[in-house]
């Protein structure tokens, strides 16, 4: 094929990409090479004003980049590397000049552009090595990284572009201003990135699009908490770190979130919004494909879509209750959280780690300079051995002291590198608060730092190192979702029933001798205002329990629960018929709607334990059930035994019950936890590993 045929700059294209991909997994410069001098081919075939040339010129400046080292920091210039970079900046502009201002692939030529200008602007060690230079070297180096800021921050309003090709841009955006230490354009990078995850995990998305979108943006919320902390903002540490959460957790496993409300309140502005964004993050017409009448047509239309859609987030936000609809909630509204309390939202990062206390009038920041994520004496280590070792627990006896030591080890370094620093701050906000509530993020809300502490400690002691002895400590998913709980109404007049589902005898699993005496202890403790129905046997299938949860205000659940650690919706509870309708779920629970739910006890493994693959998001069965309505969720993170099982919920349900024969007191739930624990602490199994798994959620 000569190149006069109409199809040779198609195949140099294709040509030029795939020795482009080639090189990127081989590393090969020859493929590098090659895929330059290809796509400068195809582009000099193209004259201006073809309708390809823009996608060409965007290819040759790609091909450019990579050859010169790409966006690696790392990666060392070579002259070559800097004609590269230059030559590819001069393609990106060509191919943004050649494409329509209201186009969507314009969003693909600005984001090439950035990239280009930030390899030629070079890195910063190569600014320091070169301090010899002329001043003009600087300015201009430093004129491209702006320029490529500014690239990629209009990139990021190209409203008639897919929600995730405008949040890679953010992306890359902030990334690269963290890298050149430039934190107030990191600030506002990460502020974009942000407030494009409502729309890329929105309900209109299929469950598998929703759980890679969280993917895609896992740590990025703790990533802009960290860079606010660094330009002197906690404020806003608090609230970007409180939104990037919410919404992966709300939206991903589709509990309820504000287009429920919307939904709720307004379903017909609602609908329009979910199929105008399904609209705008179907894919763009591709300039080369597509006749010019049609491709101006397409993208007047997705501008048209796009401004409706601005409109119409006015609208949702003028709604009572919805002020905050898609944006950041106000530091107000956060504080709620703790009004009958102070809340520490732990945010870990690989540029810091803080603490920050909220109170009811304050919000304190406390620099945690010894916890750090790398490093064999880091959190992510500590927290994959940890969570390893207590998988194999009930493995055997070898297992279990494996296990004991390193939970001993691992809790002592909580008390050092956490607890020890907060607490000093926490004493001085609010010196007379006996609870605390416990917000981490990252690998640190797979850990029990609830139990932070050297053991065995001295209770008697007014110095104890140890949390259990200092406060009742809870936990929230989130700032929001501690405030939405304790706003929750319900039907004072109407009986509050227990449902108590006793599996102790399930198909396929082993026995839990203790757990039908635990459900029979419940059901005596009944009373008119909390009758209880009691599910066993055959009788408690998957779909019986999903029926009767509506009509329940409580729940109990003995038997046997699971968490996959490599699926972040893997959570299961199992049931008598669950070799044949599945066991039930996290996505199962996350749908519900219980309007009048206030307590669930899972007396089961793992039920408080997430995922490593998205430990943000709390996609755990007690998580999916405070999200279903429930206040109060008492769970545990890893194996429990069953005889210390049947000791707590005794004890915990007694401590619920005051004075006794009264009905049951969800606001008592932390307490009565805490004291249940408390006795079996001071009972033979006073080891960590029998009591520390216990957890409560809620206000």
């Amino acid at each position: 094929m000569d190149d006069a045929h109409p199809q040779r700059p198609v195949h140099l294209s294709n040509l030029g990409l795939v020795l482009g991909h080639r090189h990127d997994s081989q590393g090969r410069r020859v493929d590098a090479d090659e895929a330059v001098d290809r796509l400068r081919h195809a582009v000099r075939l193209c004259p201006t004003g073809h309708p390809q040339r823009p996608i060409y010129l965007s290819n040759l400046a790609m091909a450019l980049v990579a050859r010169a080292g790409g966006l690696d920091p790392a990666t060392s210039r070579t002259t070559d590397g800097t004609a590269d970079a230059h030559e590819a900046a001069l393609a990106a502009r060509a191919a943004l000049r050649a494409v329509p201002e209201d186009h969507p692939q314009r969003i693909m030529c600005l984001n090439n552009l950035g990239s280009a200008l930030l390899v030629r602007a070079g890195t910063p060690a190569e600014a320091e090595a070169e301090e010899h230079k002329e001043a003009e070297a600087y300015e201009e180096a430093e004129g491209d990284l702006y320029a490529a800021f500014d690239a990629f921050r209009q990139a990021t309003t190209v409203t008639t572009a897919p929600a995730l090709a405008r949040f890679h841009a953010a992306q890359t955006w902030a990334r690269a201003a963290a890298q050149f230490g430039d934190w107030t354009e990191a600030l506002d990078a990460h502020r974009a990135a942000l407030a494009h995850l409502p729309l890329m995990a929105w309900h209109g998305l299929d469950r598998r699009d929703r759980l890679d979108a969280l993917g895609r943006a896992a740590g990025l919320a703790g990533e802009a908490a960290a860079v606010a902390l660094n330009c002197g903002r906690p404020h806003e540490a608090l609230r970007l770190l409180e939104q990037g959460r919410g919404v992966l957790l709300a939206q991903a496993l589709e509990a309820r979130d504000e287009m429920t409300e919307l939904r709720e309140r307004a379903p017909h502005l609602a609908d329009r919004i979910r199929e105008i964004r399904a609209f705008l993050d179907s894919a763009a017409p591709d300039p080369s494909d597509t006749a010019e009448r049609a491709r101006r047509t397409a993208a007047e239309q997705r501008r048209e879509l796009a401004q409706e859609m601005d409109e119409l987030t006015a609208q949702a936000r003028r709604l009572p209750g919805l002020e905050d609809f898609l944006r950041l909630p106000s530091v107000d509204r956060l504080r709620t959280a703790a009004a009958h309390g102070p809340v520490v939202v732990v945010n870990t990062s690989a540029l810091r780690c803080d603490a920050l206390i909220v109170t009811a009038h304050d919000l304190h920041a406390v620099p945690l300079p010894d916890l750090d994520l790398a490093g064999d004496d880091g959190l992510t280590g500590r927290a994959v051995a940890l969570l390893d070792a207590l998988a194999l627990v009930g493995r055997s006896p070898a297992d279990a002291w494996r296990a004991q030591r390193l939970l001993l080890r691992t809790l002592a370094w909580l008390w050092d590198t956490v607890a020890a620093p907060v607490l000093p701050a926490l004493e001085q906000l609010a010196p007379d608060a006996t609870r605390v509530w416990w917000c981490p993020t990252g690998l640190l809300s797979l850990l029990p730092l609830h139990a932070a502490g050297h053991y065995p400690p001295d209770p008697t002691t007014p110095d104890a190192r140890a949390l259990p002895d200092r406060y009742v400590c809870s936990y929230t998913t989130t700032l929001r979702a501690l405030a939405a709980t304790r706003n929750q109404q319900h039907d004072q007049g109407a009986a509050a029933r227990m449902l108590a589902v006793d599996q102790s005898d399930t198909p396929g699993l082993p026995r839990l001798p203790h757990a039908r005496e635990e459900v029979r202890k419940l059901a005596a403790r009944a009373t008119p205002t909390t009758p209880t129905t009691v599910l066993t046997g055959p009788e408690a299938s998957r779909d019986t329990l999903l029926a009767a949860l509506p009509d329940h205000a409580y729940l109990h659940f003995s038997g046997h629960g699971t968490q996959d650690p490599t699926d972040s919706a893997g959570g299961a509870l199992y049931l008598h018929d669950h070799a044949q309708a599945g066991p039930l779920s996290v996505a199962d629970i996350s749908r519900l709607r219980l309007r009048e739910a206030r307590l669930a006890f899972l007396s089961a493994c793992e039920t408080a334990r997430g995922a490593a693959v998205l430990p943000d998001e709390a996609v755990h069965l007690a998580g999916a059930l405070q999200l279903a309505g429930f206040a109060h969720v008492v769970a545990a993170q890893w194996v429990v035994d069953d005889a210390c099982a049947l000791q707590v919920a005794d004890s915990f349900y007694e401590g619920l019950t005051s004075p006794p024969g009264a009905g049951l007191d969800p606001a008592r739930a932390a307490h009565a936890l805490h004291e249940a624990v408390r006795r079996l602490r001071r009972g033979p199994v006073s080891d960590p590993l029998w009591w520390a798994a216990y957890v409560h959620t809620g206000p």
